[in-house]
């Protein structure tokens, strides 16, 4: 597989930029993965939301070199997830300062060998998958108060009608209940993998999401277009974007194929020699 990645983080019209962000690659053996942490509750919220992005490739490093299945593939992102949100925790409880402070997290790896994508969340940090020229939210449901009413029965219109309900989070790196949720999928590439924060895609309908990632090859293009659309709908919190281009080692093999060899070469006494190319037309 070849993959394209390209990334931003803006402060917007916030004071502190609390998201961190990275993408990463296990090295001697072929996983990929982008992170994104979306961090609440001040100065602690920062410091621990780098924390979780530092933290989790560590987590996967150690545990990736056991995989033979999508089940263990999916394990390695769960349990990557878990002891970050573990070891948040405890570090809080050296810093009362931190009392109210926490992260989202949404980790996204590929494991081109099995062609598997695997999508790993903690609170409502949004993940989206473009494959076939139809985009999913894979994020989904998000660990937010309003999510968690609609489940139990509440009508989603009217909920989405009070946004408060819909930014408080139910599940949060640093507190009680970190358990994260996850979905594994086929890559059937080109794919495009959209992770970020809530400050972009509070911002931009799927929509206007799935325009703008239509309209391009280049992920550069893409990043820069998303944000600005972002900010263009009156995005007012910290705005981060990776984008991500999965495409198939096939397309560029055939780009090769398709150019004319203009030299062939044969051994002769000895030495290589150069011939010309019997198709190619005389000058």
């Amino acid at each position: 597989m070849q993959i394209s990645i390209d990334s931003n983080s803006i402060i917007g019209l916030r004071e502190v930029n609390q998201d961190s962000y990275c993408s990463f690659e296990v090295e001697n053996y072929p996983i990929r993965g982008i992170l994104t942490c979306d961090g609440n509750g001040g100065d602690g919220g920062k410091v621990i939301s780098q924390i979780g992005t530092g933290i989790i490739p560590l987590v996967i490093y150690e545990h990736c070199k056991k995989i033979e299945t999508a089940k263990e593939f999916e394990q390695v992102g769960l349990t990557a997830l878990k002891n970050a949100a573990k070891y948040i925790l405890n570090l809080k409880e050296d810093h009362p300062e931190w009392e109210k402070a926490g992260t989202t997290i949404t980790l996204a790896l590929i494991y081109p060998k099995k062609n598997l994508l695997g999508i790993f969340w903690i609170g409502d940090s949004p993940c989206y998958v473009m494959q076939d020229k139809k985009l999913t939210h894979m994020t989904f449901p998000p660990h937010t108060l309003g999510e968690m009413l609609i489940a139990q029965g509440s009508d989603r219109k009217a909920i989405e009608q009070q946004p408060r309900l819909c930014s408080i989070l139910t599940r949060c790196a640093g507190y009680d209940e970190f358990e994260p949720s996850s979905k594994i999928i086929d890559i059937n590439p080109p794919c495009l993998v959209l992770l970020g924060s809530d400050g972009v895609f509070g911002y931009v309908s799927e929509e206007e999401i799935l325009r703008i990632a239509s309209s391009t090859n280049s992920v550069k293009c893409i990043t820069e277009n998303l944000i600005a659309k972002a900010l263009e709908n009156n995005s007012d919190d910290n705005l981060t974007l990776i984008t991500t281009l999965i495409e198939s080692e096939q397309i560029v093999q055939d780009i090769h194929a398709n150019k004319r060899i203009t030299q062939i070469y044969e051994w002769r006494d000895k030495r290589w020699i150069t011939r010309k190319n019997p198709k190619q037309k005389k000058s």
